[in-house]
């Protein structure tokens, strides 16, 4: 499922870092590369795969890399949930999951802050 995610949110440039991925997790894990992972010589075009009308649950979706996936999800349509550890600005690292909600939402998505420590 994560690597799928990846090849979506590739670019065309990107392409064959995706198709190394694969084939690390492939080699490392055969049973797992062999059920789980979707190849992009199956011959399913990245245009040909959506997000639009699926939610994801993104966690650390507050800034950073969590974001940067959130945003690139919502320009394809998707609808977000925002988890981060707290609803509070660190002074040292800039947003919140309500400063990122607002971003996705500007960025064509819908998004839903939630407030929650997955490590419980």
């Amino acid at each position: 499922q994560f690597l799928y995610f990846i090849e979506i949110l590739v670019s065309s440039p990107s392409m064959r870092r995706a198709q190394v991925l694969r084939q690390q997790v492939a080699s490392t894990n055969p049973q797992w590369g062999r059920h789980r992972v979707t190849p992009l010589d199956e011959g399913i075009a990245l245009d040909q795969r959506t997000l639009k009308g699926k939610t994801l649950f993104i966690t650390g979706a507050s800034r950073g890399i969590g974001l940067a996936i959130a945003l690139r999800a919502a320009r394809d349509g998707a609808n977000i949930v925002v988890a981060a550890k707290t609803d509070a600005e660190n002074p040292k690292l800039p947003g919140t999951i309500f400063s990122a909600a607002k971003e996705i939402e500007a960025a064509g998505g819908k998004a839903l802050p939630v407030k929650v420590d997955v490590r419980d």
